[in-house]
């Protein structure tokens, strides 16, 4: 396999990732209902999601 600058950046994508997703659970369980929880986790993974699009698709 090689190794290039898009797998470097995929790769560290990824790790990112992982830290905030890590971060997003241990912030969820401050909540002490499920369901608001679950509204933080989504609303934050949408946000993420949307940032992520807008920086792939910048001209």
């Amino acid at each position: 396999m090689r190794v290039t600058w898009q797998t470097v950046r995929e790769l560290h994508e990824t790790i990112c990732h992982w830290k905030c997703l890590r971060t997003l659970l241990r912030n969820a369980q401050d909540y002490k209902n499920a369901e608001r929880a679950m509204g933080y986790v989504e609303g934050t993974l949408a946000g993420m999601r949307s940032t992520a699009y807008a920086r792939r698709h910048q001209a």
